[in-house]
């Protein structure tokens, strides 16, 4: 057992087991001075201070190595002397030693409710929801060590995207209303624009993910879309103005809604309703009566009367139309026979005209 330990600490790499993980670290912070450190292809070796920084450090890393194998020695790496152990003898180093993978890290998911935005062509304010699939890169091991997954004995992968994930989520709470803004895309747009989205996002969201050190490689999967509420809400609107256009205006088009609404409801206020709609009804049948009658024929013109001195049939009147003499005799000796007002037939005996209604006698 004391054999193994000392060979351990002459001889450090991540284990095969290990390989597969995003973050590794290494159990022992006693580590011997001149031990052979080897670094993989895609991952860099970060040593960490223990204990509180002193005056003058900004940061807990004291130093990094990148691939390949390296010798522990404090006169070839003076970061190193800065962690030996003088307890020791000036035989070991105090330190953590963290591996992070720097290769890219597929099928991370993320998912969330976004704030609420100004939908750009209604002006209404709703709900976005987003959620896919992502593609992430190490970019920085330093910086996604420390300032997203923190110095750690242990370590979970799927714990350090989830936070980055939700970083990444309320990264994009600042650029996607300032982006459906400036291209005037309406809320019920988001399901056929969101694909064509994806690379502007990703250009805007990396300064805020730059402090992590990760970055979005592509998105194999995204979606934006409105939350239940919201859509109900948008759709309904936009529903009533489609149909407001149609009906000619939106007081025409609620009138309608109503109208259809008592007589689906009856007893729901239906009464007053329903007089409403009489009174429509009887509008409509006087406007119908008068149009009929404004079409009623004319009344038949006065009977001709014979003139007494020509014999000319003409018109009633005082004078004949033909020879300009008098006709009183002719419509005195006419009045049994023909009304005095229209000239039409009169009835023997008969007080008024059956044509147009005058009295005479």
């Amino acid at each position: 057992m004391g054999l193994f330990h000392e060979v351990r600490r002459e001889f450090i790499a991540r284990p095969p087991e290990a390989r597969g993980a995003l973050l590794y670290a290494w159990p022992d912070q006693n580590i011997r001075l001149m031990t052979q450190l080897t670094v993989l292809p895609d991952e860099v070796a970060i040593f960490v201070r223990l204990g509180q920084l002193t005056p003058g450090q900004r940061s807990p890393v004291a130093g990094t190595f990148g691939p390949g194998t390296h010798t522990l020695d404090g006169a070839s790496y003076p970061f190193l002397s800065l962690l030996i152990d003088k307890a020791t003898g000036g035989d070991f180093l105090m330190s953590q030693l963290i591996f992070v993978s720097n290769r890219d890290v597929p099928g991370i998911r993320f998912g969330g409710q976004l704030s609420e935005v100004q939908d750009p062509k209604t002006g209404i304010p709703v709900l976005l929801q987003v959620h896919g699939e992502y593609v992430a890169h190490i970019i920085d091991p330093v910086r996604f060590l420390v300032e997203l997954v923190g110095i750690k004995a242990q370590y979970d992968d799927d714990e350090a995207m989830r936070t980055f994930s939700t970083y990444f989520v309320n990264a994009l709470q600042d650029v996607v209303g300032g982006i459906l803004s400036e291209k005037k895309i309406g809320a019920l747009d988001l399901g056929t624009m969101a694909r064509s989205l994806k690379d502007e996002i990703i250009s805007q969201t990396k300064p805020t993910l730059d402090r992590y050190g990760v970055a979005i490689r592509l998105f194999n999967d995204f979606h934006l879309t409105l939350d239940p509420e919201s859509h109900e809400k948008i759709s309904k609107l936009t529903e009533t103005a489609a149909y407001s256009n149609l009906a000619g205006g939106y007081q025409q088009y609620a009138m309608g809604q109503a109208m259809m609404s008592a007589a689906q409801n009856p007893g729901e206020g239906g009464g007053a309703m329903g007089m409403g709609m009489g009174l429509g009804a009887g509008m409509s049948l006087g406007n119908v009566m008068a149009a009929m009658g404004s079409s009623r024929p004319a009344a038949p013109a006065p009977a001709a009367l014979p003139c007494p001195k020509c014999g000319a049939q003409v018109a009633p009147g005082k004078f004949c139309s033909a020879c300009g003499a008098e006709l009183a005799a002719a419509a005195a000796s006419s009045a049994a026979r023909y009304c005095p007002g229209c000239g039409a037939s009169l009835t023997p005996g008969a007080a008024f005209c059956s044509a147009c209604g005058k009295k005479f006698g």
